[in-house]
């Protein structure tokens, strides 16, 4: 015969509330401002920040601009120098060909 999956349940017990502090008046000092998190700008904010938040996105993308040229330059460096030491190394063959 199958167990009943209700006998095999465990009674429920349930902790007490704990008791409610009590609270002591204290001299009340000035309170700082509570620092809030940060929450999205409203669309009017926005507006008003219109100009700051072009010229943030012109100065990005300047730096970005700046990072790619960086970036060629120094695939063109590298170009360069390879092109150099392999002209430095047949200048050298050339040389112990010569000197023989």
């Amino acid at each position: 015969m199958p167990k009943n999956a209700t006998t095999n349940k465990k009674p429920i017990t349930k902790k007490p509330a704990p008791a409610p502090e009590v609270k002591t008046e204290a001299p009340k000092k000035e309170a700082a401002p509570k620092n809030e998190p940060k929450s999205e700008p409203k669309k009017a904010v926005v507006k008003d920040d219109a100009p700051l938040a072009l010229r943030l996105a012109v100065l990005e993308d300047t730096v970005r601009r700046a990072n790619q040229d960086t970036r060629a330059f120094a695939t063109k460096l590298e170009t360069f120098g390879a092109y150099q030491t392999e002209l430095a190394r047949r200048v050298a063959d050339v040389e112990k060909r010569a000197a023989k």
